[in-house]
């Protein structure tokens, strides 16, 4: 029998239509769907039934006509509802006998699954109880706002917090006998009668809206009730009634524990206060469970609002995210403090790796000196510098001598970070201060371009080495010293770029470390006989060795740059120098007529005298411009692009930046006549 049961079953419960509920969609309605399709229909529906769990209860096999149930309804029942509604002292007759007495077992019409309204229910079996409660006819009224429907501790069910005033009805309502028993003074009046201190609550700067409105019953119940104080429920449940957003709040990340505790009295008057929110004393609110803020005030750097005692400004009273912030860490501290945090900021994910959110013993609210607050973080840039080449603000831990805790400066390096460089390095500014030539990382500040500013294994804290830090920059010679039959001057092969040139200024041009002859004379003697035998018999002691040597690399014996001026490379000097005597020792090189009628037995300057003329070409200064000897520049240019005008033209000033619109970098021939054959710019 059990058998052919359980195939019906299975072979009715087939394939359910998608538009069926869970319910309608288990096995046991495949027999039973016009019972439970009325059933879920109902306004209050078991969650057991209604997720179609019928075995939660009921065994699938067994005699036909039985319930089935896996046990007592008691069981059952207590399996998922709290045993302490039936254990107290007094039981409810009805409760001890089975559930189902009053509640339906799958789904009602009513709230909590009753089979008929409460008062109804009780009616059924309590006919006659006006004599129990002093001649007043209670029925139809709620009698479980006096009385727990399951069990109590009190005899007659009475809940356990109980109005002093109970006994006497008539303190409260007109005489049992009258035309309307029930009437009572309107609230709030009725109830300061008694609890005058309320009264005085009620007029208050800010009054809870029940009392504001009279509605004192909204919270209290006003016979008897379980939780203390007559209160209809037990906060929270009470106060999220009204107060939603609250509840939500509640089951946040992190709750406020007296929140979620129901102590909202903790922190609120829940009848009048003088303060929003009805909230306490300010001084005393946060600071009496958190004993620490009592000390902060005294610190000696306070954040402003833990001063001001507005701790609601930052944290959230009720729940939020971690430590009840009402936005994350960064985001709220942007809020007030975006200006001075700048655009960049620093990079740290909260603010309080660095400052502590209420007090601190130092200023700024640091919670350690820079010395160890940056070392948290910045551990590897340490680590990674020998402890004998460090700089040193960097190895003291002064590191807010280059860089600002905020900004929004590269590396987070304070404004004009030369500036900063030069207030401890003030040789250097001296240099700078006399220098003729200036090197142009240092003329804009750049000096990390060279320097590693923490710290290295080289001297004066260089990056890699000296010639290499050069070469990154000066890439066409970096080109021309691995060219293939490159001939390279022993000084840049065998030496250091620093040898013959200063890394940041010099007083002649350049930035070599002494006038050119001198430099030269270091290693070259120029006042042999055998050196002046190589130059035709020509003094070269005092002459400017670059105007016919490539300092660094050329393509040619003795390091003559590529691009000769013909009378030096057919040796034929005497075109503009005079002989050299044959006895006697070397005469000085001197040019035998003035340097513009020499230059123009060749070169046909007549063409170039339009108006207005330049003025190293009106005045005959040819080699202002021009080496007269060699260059590895066309034209036997002395420099290369913008830099040749330098020298005359301060291309940075306020003038030609104007002209130009901004600072000129091109060359500058590329729109002016160099010699002044056009009375306006090219083009």
């Amino acid at each position: 029998m059990l058998l052919l049961l359980a195939l019906a079953c299975a072979r009715q419960g087939a394939a359910p239509a998608a538009s069926l509920s869970r319910a309608e969609s288990s096995s046991c309605a495949a027999c039973h769907r016009p019972a439970v399709r009325a059933a879920s229909a109902l306004r209050t529906v078991h969650p057991p039934f209604a997720e179609g769990g019928c075995e939660s209860c009921h065994a699938s096999h067994g005699a036909r006509g039985e319930l089935l149930l896996k046990g007592s309804e008691a069981r059952l029942c207590l399996g998922c509802h709290d045993a302490g509604l039936v254990s107290r002292a007094n039981v409810h007759a009805p409760a001890a006998e089975g559930c189902t007495t009053c509640h339906a077992p799958h789904a009602s019409a009513e709230p909590k699954l009753l089979r008929k309204p409460a008062d109804a229910l009780c009616a059924g079996c309590h006919a006659d109880v006006a004599k129990a409660h002093g001649g007043y006819r209670v029925e139809g009224t709620r009698c479980v706002s006096c009385h727990d429907p399951h069990s109590a501790a009190q005899k007659g069910l009475l809940r356990e917090v109980r109005h002093e005033v109970l006994p006497e009805c008539g303190n409260c309502h007109a005489a049992p006998a009258s035309a309307r028993p029930f009437s009572t003074e309107p609230q709030p009046g009725l109830c300061f009668g008694c609890h005058g201190d309320l009264e005085e609550k009620a007029k208050r700067k800010v009054v809870h809206a029940p009392v504001r409105s009279g509605r004192c019953t909204e919270c209290h119940q006003p016979h008897a009730a379980d939780a203390a104080r007559l209160l209809a429920a037990q906060p929270p449940a009470l106060c999220v009634r009204c107060h939603r957003a609250v509840g939500e709040k509640l089951t946040a990340e992190q709750p406020h524990p007296p929140a979620a505790q129901g102590r909202c009295d903790g922190c609120h008057d829940a009848h009048g206060a003088d303060r929003k929110g009805l909230l306490g004393a300010p001084d005393s609110l946060c600071a009496g469970c958190h004993r620490a803020a009592r000390e902060w005030v005294q610190k000696a750097s306070v954040h402003e609002p833990v001063r001001a005692g507005d701790c609601t400004d930052c944290h959230d009273p009720h729940g939020g995210p971690k430590k009840l912030l009402v936005r994350p860490g960064r985001a709220l501290c942007l809020e007030c403090h975006a200006a001075e945090l700048g655009k960049r900021g620093h990079p740290a994910a909260e603010c309080t790796t660095c400052h502590a959110p209420h007090a601190a013993d130092r200023p700024r609210l640091l919670v350690a000196g820079p010395e160890t607050t940056c070392v948290g973080c910045h551990r590897k840039t340490i680590e990674s510098r020998p402890p004998e080449q460090r700089h040193n603000p960097f190895a003291g831990g002064a590191c807010t001598s280059c860089h600002v805790a905020h900004g929004d400066g590269k590396a987070l390096l304070r404004p004009e970070p030369a500036k900063a460089c030069l207030e401890c390095h003030v040789a250097v500014q001296r240099v700078w201060s006399g220098g003729v030539s200036r090197h142009a990382p240092f003329a804009q500040g750049a000096c990390m371009s060279c320097h590693d500013p923490h710290g290295s294994g080289r001297p004066k804290l260089f990056r890699a080495e000296p010639s290499k830090v050069c070469l990154d920059c000066h890439r066409s010679l970096a080109a021309r010293l691995a060219a293939k039959g490159a001939v390279v001057h022993e000084a840049v092969s065998g030496g250091d770029c620093l040898d013959c040139h200063r890394g940041h200024a010099s007083t002649v041009p350049a930035l070599l470390v002494k006038d050119q002859a001198a430099l030269c004379g270091g290693c070259h003697d120029l006042e042999s006989a055998e050196t002046a035998k190589a130059h035709r018999g020509y003094a070269v002691a005092g002459a400017r060795c670059t105007s016919c040597h490539d300092p660094h690399v050329s393509s040619r014996k003795e390091l003559v740059p590529a691009n000769v001026h013909p009378p030096f490379g057919d040796r034929e000097c005497a075109r503009c120098h005079y002989d050299a005597p044959a006895e006697g020792g070397p005469a000085p090189a001197q040019v035998r007529k003035d340097l513009m009628t020499a230059c123009a037995e060749c070169h046909d300057l007549a063409q170039r005298a339009g108006k207005p003329p330049h003025a190293p070409a009106r005045d005959g200064q040819c080699a202002a411009c021009h080496d007269p000897h060699a260059s590895p520049r066309e034209h036997l240019l002395a420099r290369s692009g913008a830099a040749l005008c330098l020298p005359c033209h301060d291309l940075a000033a306020e003038g030609p930046r104007k002209a130009h619109g901004g600072t000129p970098t091109e060359p500058c021939t590329g729109c002016h006549d160099p010699h002044g054959g056009t009375a306006k710019p090219r083009g």
